[in-house]
């Protein structure tokens, strides 16, 4: 009969302690704010506008260039002389200017034969 009631007193010092632990788990944690009171995001999508073509914004609060809310602007992911398309997300050309490089051959998008027109040291023929 000794061994029930030692099980029972186990039992009821772990409840209290299992009750502590996961009263810490719940989603009401208090979001990080800075001096001035202005929340700080925690990861990148806290930063993300949805918008593809400014490029994907980044949660870096330590960087000198973060905003008030922690994020840092994104890059735009076309380079010059390329278009940005927001609803396929991908960059194109307008074929404005078929050489983007320079390396006297057009882009294979605006139906030339450079597949990397971004690169000048890259166009079929060079070694």
């Amino acid at each position: 009969m000794g061994t029930p009631s030692t099980t029972r007193r186990s039992d009821s010092t772990l409840l209290p302690a299992l009750a502590t632990l996961f009263a810490g788990c719940g989603g009401d944690a208090t979001p990080m704010t800075d001096d001035a009171g202005v929340t700080l995001c925690t990861a990148n999508t806290d930063c993300d506008d949805g918008v593809f073509c400014n490029g994907a914004e980044r949660c870096m609060p330590s960087s000198t260039a973060a905003g008030a809310d922690g994020c840092v602007v994104g890059v735009a992911p076309c380079i010059a002389n390329m278009t940005c398309d927001e609803a396929a997300d991908t960059c194109g050309t307008a074929c404005t200017d078929g050489d983007m490089d320079g390396d006297g051959h057009d882009a294979v998008a605006c139906g030339g034969d450079d597949c990397d027109d971004t690169d000048a040291d890259r166009f079929p023929g060079n070694p």
